[in-house]
């Protein structure tokens, strides 16, 4: 049940980033048509380390930042999920966050949209290294689906961030990652948003 609302969060978060990916192609296009730029520039390291760095630092950034302040992306918190650390002592930090994002977000876009490029701009001949590339995004997304379903349900960038997704009931996060310390934390509790309507009630 996570698995399927951590997708469908995903989904919605994917669908805004998606929307900000075809402005900036739009832009960029737009750009170097209107200089006479050739249309091998386009696709050189150049434009693609430039249009890589405007699309993923604003997405990873953004979505850091709305874990790290409210707990959630607009994608999460439409489906009741917020992002916690694994154990009491990790902290949802803005670094933490963006670190997060950066690594579920960036590595995925850098190399899709290398891909994209070298099949564009290689027309029928498409050399080996275009392929590779196809296939390591491939493999890369595999990695981040299927560790929505392995036992801990952790990601390799929930892994590496030392955070997680956990259901929120009443907007009080409620532990569900299987490594939460199981000893009770007595140490003061930063207040999430909607605790004191849930205390009134």
């Amino acid at each position: 049940m996570m698995a399927k609302k951590r997708i469908l969060a995903g989904l919605v978060d994917a669908s805004i980033v998606v929307g900000w990916v075809v402005i900036v192609l739009a832009v960029v296009v737009g750009v170097a048509s209107g200089r006479g730029v050739l249309v091998d520039a386009l696709y050189s390291l150049g434009w693609h380390a430039v249009t890589a760095l405007v699309i993923v630092v604003p997405v990873a950034g953004a979505a850091g930042l709305a874990e790290a302040s409210r707990w959630a992306t607009p994608g999460k918190r439409l489906c009741g999920l917020c992002v916690v650390g694994q154990t009491r002592d990790i902290r949802v930090t803005a670094v933490r966050a963006i670190g997060r994002n950066a690594l579920k977000y960036g590595v995925p876009l850098v190399l899709a949209h290398g891909a994209v490029l070298g099949f564009v701009g290689a027309g029928d001949d498409r050399r080996a290294d275009v392929w590779i590339l196809v296939v390591v995004t491939v493999v890369v997304l595999a990695l981040y689906v299927a560790g929505l379903f392995w036992r801990s349900g952790l990601t390799m960038y929930d892994l590496i961030s030392g955070l997680c997704v956990t259901a929120c009931l009443g907007r009080r996060a409620v532990a569900a990652s299987a490594w939460a310390p199981s000893r009770p934390d007595t140490r003061p509790r930063r207040a999430l948003p909607g605790d004191d309507e849930e205390d009134r009630g």
